[in-house]
């Protein structure tokens, strides 16, 4: 489920698949637009896909909501890693508490703005215009509740902070940069290793080419034009990449679903393994590429019009040209430096992916199963929430083959989801920024994950 604005669809320039989507007449009073718009793909799932979905009620944490449209196909959100299946207005946000969190505090950060930039007007254009509002609003609401607690140097850095705006093409993302400078280094590797294999073929059909140049001679001697040759070598090439341009589709598009069936069921929506317009575009760029490189080269080279030597050599020893021996040793220098090259990179990320599987966590992380539940969304209080976990831990740990049970406030294996503050240490410089990961856990809760203490003891009942 994800909250939404009722300018959200509109900037993004959705239109609905069937019905209508949120609009600016829904969010005006909080907790009385009781509206739902399902993503495309729960809309086939749960609904079959069938248009007498609309106007049904379902109800989300207690709350009944009508389905008044489905969002178009393709649409996933605009978080990467979060695929909501329900989006609901953001005046809702008081009756349906998110991660727990108070909207109605200043302090607690729950929302991702997007906005659309009109044609010609620039990120720092926007930016500059957006910080002095920001500057005015901050220092009118946020400072004097800051100053209550904050020194000189805290305020200062406070006053100093601005908004830092980012494009919003691709979306929102909460993957962190050593996330993505690690695919950024499978990328390379990938490319590298198709570099390598187009050298290869590129260097054995060139090579084959050249060899045929005293055929060719033969075939001109015998009237065949210069463009006759130069259609007839092509189209060997043509067939031939054409063959292999398919058979190469095909081949990526089961390597691909065999990546999806590896990973696990909850992963496996988030990545988009498929062969798009863009993927078989290049493929086809890069056929045309090899048809005109290993076809048009030796055809032009073989077509010339001294003739006559290469005649005479098809009864002896062919000598090579020197245009032939430099594109040979070239392409065989060219071919040995990407090997290297991959061969590097290639040694230096298994050690990298070596290392990182056998990291020690400082915990056992065998034949643990985790699941989340969210009592306040439902309506519970903090004091029916307390005692609704009890009673999951107590029924849990009785299930025969479970050796302990526990909870905690932050998700485990989810990356950045811990909670934070600030905090001051005596004897350190007071102005410094200093914030604590914090993380509020159940009883037992080092035992049940085999987390070996240095000293002192775990929570305890």
């Amino acid at each position: 489920m994800t909250l939404v604005s009722g300018s959200y669809f509109p900037v993004l320039g959705l239109k609905p698949e069937i019905g209508r989507l949120i609009g600016t007449d829904d969010d005006k009073a909080t907790g009385e637009a009781h509206l739902a718009v399902l993503s495309y793909d729960y809309w086939q799932i749960r609904f079959e896909g069938k248009p007498d979905a609309l106007n049904q009620v379902v109800y989300i944490n207690g709350q009944p909501m009508t389905i008044i449209g489905v969002a178009p196909r393709g649409f996933t959100g605009t978080t990467l890693g979060i695929m909501p299946r329900i989006f609901i207005p953001v005046t809702f946000r008081g009756r349906q508490p998110f991660l727990g969190m108070d909207p109605d505090r200043r302090t607690s950060y729950w929302l991702y703005i997007f906005g659309r930039l009109q044609p010609g007007v620039t990120l720092e254009q926007t930016a500059a215009v957006m910080n002095i509002q920001y500057r005015n609003i901050t220092n009118e609401y946020d400072a004097p509740e800051i100053e209550q607690w904050a020194n000189s140097s805290i305020m200062e850095m406070f006053r100093a902070k601005q908004l830092t705006l980012k494009p919003g093409a691709c979306g929102q993302s909460t993957v962190p940069d050593s996330n993505r400078e690690t695919m950024r280094i499978q990328m390379v590797s990938a490319l590298l290793i198709l570099l390598i294999a187009c050298a290869n073929v590129c260097s054995i059909l060139v090579t084959r080419g050249m060899a045929r140049a005293g055929e060719i001679a033969v075939r001109s001697s015998f009237g065949a034009t210069r463009g006759q040759i130069i259609t007839q070598l092509l189209a060997e090439s043509f067939v031939l990449v054409i063959i292999s341009g398919i058979s190469s589709i095909f081949t990526a598009h089961w390597i691909l679903r065999l990546i999806v069936s590896i990973y696990p069921p909850h992963s496996a929506p988030l990545f988009d393994l498929s062969l798009n317009e863009t993927s078989l575009l290049f493929t086809a760029l890069l056929m045309f590429s090899t048809v005109i490189l290993v076809g048009l080269f030796p055809a032009i080279h073989g077509a010339r019009p001294d003739q006559m030597s290469l005649t005479k050599d098809q009864t002896g020893r062919t000598t090579e040209s020197k245009t032939a021996f430099r594109l040979r040793v070239t392409l065989i220098v060219a071919q040995i430096a990407l090997s290297l090259t991959l061969l590097v990179v290639s040694g230096l990320f298994a050690k990298s992916l070596y290392r990182l599987s056998n990291t020690d966590l400082g915990m056992k992380t065998d034949n643990i199963i985790t699941f989340r539940v969210s009592p306040l969304q439902a309506g519970y209080t903090q004091e029916q929430t307390g005692l609704l976990f009890e009673r999951l831990e107590e029924e849990l740990a009785a299930i025969p083959g479970v050796s302990g049970v526990t909870s905690s406030q932050s998700q485990m294996f989810r990356g950045n989801t811990c909670l934070s503050a600030n905090f001051i240490v005596e004897g350190i410089d007071p102005g410094r920024n200093l914030v604590v990961c914090f993380d509020n856990v159940g009883f037992d809760y080092l035992n049940t994950l085999g987390v070996p203490l240095v000293s002192g003891r775990n929570f305890t009942k």
